[in-house]
C-alpha cells in the first residue's frame, strides 16, 4: 500500500515512456511532474503548491484526487477524503480532481464507479476519462465496455493522452487519430482539444493547423477546448496559453467558452447519457456563435 501511494516522478519521462521528443517535451513533462507532487503531496485539504508555479496548481490537483480516491477505495472509506479534498482548497479544481479520480481506478485495474458521496453528480464522469488517458499513457490494454456511453468518454481520456504521447506535435497527431477507427475520431479530437487548451506546448501556427486537422471534428475539437477553458476559469487562473489556444481553437475568449460549459450544464440529470447530451450542447453553442479562424 505504500508503494502504491508514492509515485516516482520519473515515470513521466518522455523518453523513457517511448513518446515522441520535440519542443514542447520540458513544457509537458513539467505538467506531469506537477501531477506527480500532488500526488505524493495529497491531504485530505489539500496540499501545499506554493513551490509550483500556478498555472501548474491544476495538474496538481488532479495528482491528489488521484491519491485520495486511491485510498478511499483501498480503506473503503466511502469517498470521504475525496469528498474532503473537493469540499477543501481543490473546489475550485473540480474539473481536474474528478480527472485524477479515474486515474485511481484504473491504477487499481478497475473500472470507474459513482462513489456518490464523494463526486459531483455529473463531473463524477470525468473519471472515465481520466481512466482513458492513464491507460494510454501507460499503453495498458483497454477493453470497450459493452456501454458505448462510458467508452465515448473514456476516449475523450485517451485523446488527451495522444496529446502527450506526440508531444504537441499536431501533425503526428493528426495521423494517429486517423489510424483509429472512425466511429472514436470525434472523442479522440475532443481530448486534443482539452489538452491543447489545458495543458499548451503548441505554437499558434501549430493550433491552427490542429485545427485544420480536425476537419469535421470541428466541434468536437471546440467542445474540449470548452471543458478546458472552463476548469482554467473555475480555478480562478488562466494562463496565457490557455488564453491563445482557446481563441484559435474555439473563436472565443476563455470566460465565453467557459460560459458555453456552465451553460449547457444547467438543468442536466446526472446519468452517462446525461453527460454525453452535455458535451453535444456544448457543439450546438459553439455552432451557432463561433467566429472561427479558417
Amino acid at each position: 500500500m505504500r508503494k502504491l501511494l508514492c509515485q516516482d516522478a520519473a515515470q513521466v519521462d518522455f523518453e523513457r515512456r517511448g513518446f515522441r521528443l520535440g519542443p514542447a517535451r520540458g513544457h509537458l513533462e513539467a505538467v506531469g511532474l506537477a501531477f506527480v507532487a500532488g500526488f505524493n503531496a495529497a491531504g485530505p485539504d489539500g496540499m501545499d503548491v506554493s513551490g509550483l508555479a500556478p498555472e501548474m496548481w491544476g495538474f496538481a490537483y488532479e495528482g491528489a484526487g488521484m491519491a485520495c480516491a486511491m485510498h478511499d477505495v483501498l480503506t473503503l472509506s466511502g469517498g470521504r477524503r475525496l469528498a474532503a479534498l473537493l469540499a477543501g482548497r481543490g473546489r475550485e479544481h473540480a474539473y481536474p480532481i474528478h480527472l485524477g479520480a479515474g486515474w485511481a481506478f484504473a491504477r487499481l485495474r478497475l473500472r470507474p464507479w459513482p462513489m456518490r458521496k464523494a463526486l459531483d453528480p455529473l463531473l463524477r464522469w470525468l473519471s472515465w476519462d481520466g481512466y482513458g488517458f492513464h491507460q494510454a499513457f501507460f499503453r495498458q490494454p483497454v477493453g470497450l465496455t459493452t456501454n458505448g456511453v462510458r467508452r465515448a468518454i473514456r476516449d475523450q481520456g485517451y485523446g488527451r493522452a495522444l496529446w502527450f504521447r506526440e508531444c504537441a506535435d499536431v501533425d503526428a497527431l493528426a495521423v494517429t487519430i486517423a489510424a483509429f477507427p472512425l466511429d472514436r475520431h470525434a472523442d479522440l479530437w475532443s481530448g486534443a482539444g482539452l489538452a491543447a487548451v489545458h495543458a499548451g506546448g503548441a505554437t499558434p501556427d501549430d493550433l491552427v493547423r490542429l485545427a485544420r486537422h480536425a476537419g469535421e471534428n470541428r466541434a468536437d475539437l471546440a467542445q474540449g477546448a470548452s471543458f478546458a477553458a472552463a476548469a482554467r476559469v473555475r480555478s480562478g487562473l488562466v494562463p496565457a496559453h490557455t488564453e491563445q489556444a482557446i481563441e484559435i481553437l474555439a473563436g472565443a475568449g476563455p470566460e465565453r467558452a467557459a460560459d458555453w460549459a456552465e451553460q449547457a450544464r444547467r438543468g442536466r440529470g446526472h446519468t452517462a447519457e446525461e453527460f454525453q447530451l452535455w458535451r453535444a450542447e456544448i457543439r450546438r453553442l459553439w455552432g451557432s456563435r463561433r467566429n472561427v479562424r479558417s
